[in-house]
């Protein structure tokens, strides 16, 4: 049986590591670089799997962005945030986020929405209100629960007086 070069073994495992989920390039050089493979072989693995459009920042960036906002619920700035860390490029993100809204998976009044729904599933009976109002400590936590969310101060905002406006209805 023949062995296996370094090259061969690096390639099968960014495979292995891109069936399990996607990656960003700086992600995936990380990870080979932390099973000591050699660094030729890593930036011609790469390189390969760039050219079959397995691996693409770009792409990654899009997946990503519709991923955090639908699944974890996350705001945009915790979303840009993360995938900065990923060594995705802030260009790249940017790119990415234009995509989401002109396809009309990202919209400012879904966000506003999405942050209410997530302030009212989980605080609605958990508020606490004087003279119309929320208390000082209320307000403080449910603004830092979406603000750890990453959403912006403006979509805080709005889902907060949704929230007051809905409780104080009923």
């Amino acid at each position: 049986m023949k062995k296996k070069t370094s090259y061969q073994r690096c390639y099968n495992l960014a495979l292995y590591y891109l069936a399990k989920r996607q990656h960003s390039i700086s992600e995936l050089v990380k990870k080979l670089t932390d099973k000591e493979h050699l660094p030729e072989d890593i930036k011609k693995t790469v390189e390969k799997l760039k050219n079959l459009k397995f691996l693409d920042d770009k792409e990654f960036a899009v997946s990503r962005i519709r991923y955090r906002y639908e699944t974890s619920k996350w705001g945009l700035t915790r979303i840009k945030l993360e995938l900065g860390q990923k060594g995705v490029d802030r260009d790249l993100i940017e790119q990415a986020v234009q995509q989401r809204y002109d396809d009309g998976t990202l919209d400012d009044t879904l966000i506003r929405q999405q942050a209410f729904d997530l302030l009212y599933s989980r605080y609605r009976n958990k508020v606490e209100f004087e003279n119309k109002r929320l208390t000082h400590k209320s307000y403080a936590k449910i603004v830092g629960f979406l603000q750890r969310r990453g959403y912006s101060t403006n979509q805080v905002r709005y889902a907060v007086d949704l929230l007051v406006e809905t409780i104080l209805e009923k």
